[in-house]
């Protein structure tokens, strides 16, 4: 290799090695999630029962996210759960009381989450409630990812889900059961635009290099 390739090449690797190298010192953004919900469920004999349970999301307004490649669990929202009467009077019994059939609800939760001001997106987590004569259940599974870009790294965030929780309905109702949803962030550096084409000047350089080391020759 000649001494002006092998110095453009060192020159080259340095230069490289800054663009992938991420900020010294850590650097925070802030990141808000809007309400959902609420969602109402019917009641066994629809309007004109009693009503049913309502899911909802609250927003989340004081998240804050160091962008240093990593993984961390965080706070995105608050469920509140209000748990109601799902039964009343059958319309056809002559006034007696009689408990409803089991009711069996799937749904998808979508509160929507953006960083610093910047263009909101959609997350996805699905939701089952079960409502039985005497106890209401709610749980969720873990949700879809969803992938962010900010100020040069790669947000990958996905809520997590929550266990079965079971409410008795047969006390003072309405009911309320809040929990926080928490939601796990992935971060990764996404190479400047500048350092891949350095990367590929460095390639172009070495194939070059090489294509001279390995060339025969001429004979005089």
């Amino acid at each position: 290799m000649r001494p002006v390739t092998a110095r453009a090449l060192a020159f080259a690797l340095a230069v490289l090695g800054l663009g992938l190298a991420g900020p010294v010192h850590a650097v925070y953004v802030n990141y808000t999630v809007a309400d959902w919900g609420p969602m109402q469920f019917p009641g066994p004999w629809g309007r004109d029962g009693y009503p049913g349970d309502t899911v909802e999301f609250r927003g989340y307004e004081e998240g804050s996210l160091e962008l240093t490649p990593g993984q961390s669990y965080q706070q995105i929202s608050t469920l509140l759960w209000t748990v109601d009467y799902t039964w009343t009077e059958d319309p056809g019994g002559g006034g007696e009381e009689k408990r409803s059939q089991d009711l069996f609800f799937e749904f998808d939760a979508t509160p929507a989450l953006s960083f610093d001001g910047g263009p909101a997106s959609c997350l996805q987590q699905a939701g089952v409630l079960e409502v039985t004569s005497d106890y209401d259940y709610l749980s969720f599974f873990d949700g879809s990812t969803t992938s962010f870009v900010v100020q040069g790294y790669r947000i990958d965030v996905t809520p997590l889900g929550l266990d079965r929780q079971g409410a008795y309905k047969l006390g003072d109702l309405p009911w309320e059961y809040e929990q926080e949803v928490l939601a796990r962030f992935d971060v990764s550096a996404v190479p400047e635009p500048t350092a891949l084409l350095t990367g590929a000047m460095v390639l172009a350089l070495f194939g070059a290099a090489k294509f001279r080391s390995v060339r025969p020759k001429r004979t005089k």
